[in-house]
């Protein structure tokens, strides 16, 4: 499926569409890793939070610019 900018009517990006067998494995995925989850200590879940919030951070500008162009706006950095 195609990811339009709203303002200027040009294909940005291609995204997948899933069915019902994705749906069917997103929550056996979810439900395999609650089990892995709960096995780990507090401490480890506080470390993969704090990675995944430093990751998150790093692709901070780039997920802004995208945001912007899906919904047609204009980004000043």
């Amino acid at each position: 499926m195609d990811v339009i900018n709203p303002a200027t009517e040009d294909v940005i990006g291609k995204v997948a569409m899933g069915d019902s067998d994705d749906v069917d494995k997103a929550v056996k995925a979810a439900k395999d890793a609650f089990v892995t989850l709960g096995q780990t200590s507090t401490e480890e879940r506080i470390e993969n939070l704090k990675r995944m919030v430093e990751l998150e951070m790093d692709r901070e500008d780039e997920e802004a610019e995208i945001l912007a162009l899906e919904r047609g706006e204009r980004i000043t950095l």
